[in-house]
């Protein structure tokens, strides 16, 4: 009998020990789901961290703006000293603003930009976005022959790509991807280099690749116009920031170009031809004088920058967006080789 019940006995202390073992188990796992649960990525204590930012972001936003409505006097008018005057009521002594409008602010939490109208807007960061990359800015067109009917760009040399980005003042300028226009330049450079930099939505192409709403191809100065009459342009006089191509600007980018310099290095600048003429490059003028002769700059089909003149060429217009836009990648059409960004305000 006393066999038997010991046998007994050590069956009864294994079960336990194994109901122990599980519970031990089941508390762990549940313990881990409770601290994932407050301390994760996605936890309470990070949500609840990221909702007091987005409080005290918003809250310091409207100090700002209530601080810059205090500056303004009878007649709306702002100075640099009556917003830091203003601000230090606010925030304290430690202020500073740069010295031009739109005055900069530095807050605990972003940048901001102060505008002598008094609107208040936080500064983006454009540190993300690099040139060359593709902005999904809504004018359309479809590429043109840029030379005899011949060199038209590939197909995927379409939209628009970033040419240079002023970080200072929050701005960007953006390039055609291909040739949407063509232009006879005569053998006198004054009328060209006048009209493609300072009247450009006012030319009378020779041909127009550029689609109005309807995805219809525009054929005048009017609609061109309507064109860049919209959310997302810069606006000088009344008019849309809108020019062409110079040598200056592919300067800044790769470096100073004389004649015969290649820039086939950048597609950003030498544009690739779809068949028959794969391997050339696609023709287009450069609104920049050559050494003050009758002739402009060009990019030619061997993709190297030379003169020329008495010729139709493509046209590459540059556009100036208006400040502080912001940008979002379009993941869906980014890839390895090619980043895209949405723009909104």
């Amino acid at each position: 009998m006393k066999k038997s019940k010991k046998i007994i006995f050590r069956a009864k202390n294994a079960i336990t020990l194994v109901a122990l073992v599980i519970t031990i188990v089941v508390l762990l796992i549940l313990a881990g789901v409770t601290i994932n649960t407050l301390v994760g990525d996605n936890g309470l204590l990070s949500k609840a961290g990221e909702a007091k930012n987005t409080t005290e972001s918003a809250t310091e936003l409207e100090k700002i703006e209530l601080a810059v409505i205090a500056a303004q006097d009878k007649k709306n008018f702002l100075t640099k000293d009556s917003i830091t005057n203003s601000l230090i009521n606010y925030f304290g002594n430690d202020v500073k603003l740069t010295e031009n409008a739109p005055w900069i602010f530095e807050g605990a939490y972003n940048n901001y930009f102060i505008y002598e109208d008094g609107n208040v807007k936080i500064k983006e960061d454009y540190s993300k976005l690099s040139i060359g990359d593709y902005i999904n800015y809504p004018v359309k067109y479809e590429n043109l022959f840029s030379y005899n009917n011949q060199y038209k760009p590939k197909d995927e040399y379409s939209g628009w790509r970033i040419l240079s980005i002023d970080t200072q003042n929050n701005t960007v300028r953006i390039v055609s991807a291909g040739i949407p226009l063509t232009y006879y330049a005569p053998y006198d450079n004054t009328i060209p280099v006048q009209e493609l930099n300072n009247n450009f939505l006012n030319i009378n192409f020779n041909n127009y690749g550029f689609k109005d709403s309807d995805n219809n191809l525009i054929d005048n100065s009017s609609s061109l116009l309507n064109l860049f009459t919209n959310t997302y342009t810069s606006v000088q006089n009344e008019i849309p920031q809108v020019s062409s191509l110079k040598k200056e600007d592919i300067q800044s980018i790769i470096g100073n170009l004389s004649w015969g310099s290649s820039v086939k290095s950048s597609d950003l600048f030498a544009i690739p031809c779809n068949s028959p003429n794969e391997g050339d490059f696609s023709f287009y003028w450069l609104s920049s004088p050559y050494l003050g002769k009758q002739q402009l700059w060009a990019i030619c089909n061997n993709g190297t920058i030379q003169n020329q003149n008495g010729k139709t060429l493509g046209i590459r217009p540059v556009v100036t967006l208006k400040g502080n836009i912001q940008f979002n990648q379009d993941v869906e059409n980014s890839s390895d080789n090619k980043i895209v960004w949405n723009i909104n305000f």
